[in-house]
């Protein structure tokens, strides 16, 4: 009865409630590329481009508890459809279709260089 009752509830949750930190961090990262690529005035942080991001977003993916190894090995080796799927749900729970491109500008402008989920991972060129 209790496992029937707890089952139920974690079913009518939203999908990030009980998603995994590191399913969650490959969304917003992936979110966060997208946004650089497609609007201009916005670049990823670190240096050197995409090559230069991973590692700094690994170091603010740390501070989160994040294991920066795992991260890594989820990025890397993720399955591409996996990757996008996430990038989607951290987008969708924006309200931001990703193909939307004035609305993923939109959201790059609000939360560029803050403490934002996605706008952490972004600098305003």
């Amino acid at each position: 009865m209790i496992r029937a009752a707890l089952a139920a509830l974690l079913l009518a949750l939203p999908l990030s409630a009980v998603a995994d930190p590191y399913d969650t961090a490959i969304g917003q990262v992936a979110a966060a590329i997208q946004i650089a690529r497609a609007c201009p005035g916005f670049a990823l942080i670190g240096a050197g481009g995409e090559q230069g991001f991973v590692p700094a977003a690994t170091e603010l993916l740390k501070a989160d508890g994040l294991k920066p190894n795992r991260f890594k090995k989820f990025w890397f080796y993720g399955q591409t459809g996996w990757i996008e799927q996430m990038k989607t749900e951290a987008l969708t729970a924006r309200g931001i279709n990703g193909a939307n491109r004035p609305a993923l500008c939109a959201l790059g402008r609000r939360v560029a260089g803050t403490g934002d989920p996605i706008g952490r991972f972004l600098v305003r060129k």
